[in-house]
């Protein structure tokens, strides 16, 4: 093997690995320790008032597999607004939080709970929940 053709196959491998070792976008970027879920919904170095989104899901739960796609393309545009959180690896957490099923979207005030939960579990719905808005209420009649 000529010097070149090592140089050229070393590059390609570099090429790789800078590919490879980026960060992305993906779920990771958005998942909470309890610790961080404290942090997060407490909103202390926040001094806006908007509330900031949970989805609490588990690995397994095939609900929170179909939606979790969408919900994560509505939070990489609401970055600093909305995480993750698996219930599975945090029993305790969903306990405390009072959380009987997955997935569970919830928004968060200055650490308290809001009392509406998502419903509409659409790219749309939770756009719109999480921007504080009452359409993730799809089922209701009469209400929107």
């Amino acid at each position: 093997m000529s010097t070149i053709e090592l140089l050229i196959i070393l590059l390609c491998l570099g090429a790789l690995y800078f590919v490879i070792a980026q960060p992305t976008d993906d779920d990771n970027t958005f998942e909470l320790t309890p610790e961080e879920f404290e942090i997060f919904t407490q909103q202390k170095d926040d001094p806006s008032d908007e509330p900031v989104t949970v989805m609490f899901y588990a690995p397994w739960c095939g609900h929170c597999q179909h939606m979790k796609p969408d919900y994560l393309r509505v939070a990489r545009r609401h970055r600093r607004r909305m995480r993750l959180l698996n219930g599975a690896r945090y029993p305790k957490m969903m306990r405390r939080m009072k959380i009987r099923g997955y997935p569970t979207v919830r928004r968060f005030r200055r650490g308290r709970a809001d009392k509406e939960e998502l419903r509409d579990r659409s790219e749309k719905g939770i756009e719109t929940f999480a921007k504080g808005g009452r359409k993730g209420r799809q089922g209701k009649k009469g209400k929107k």
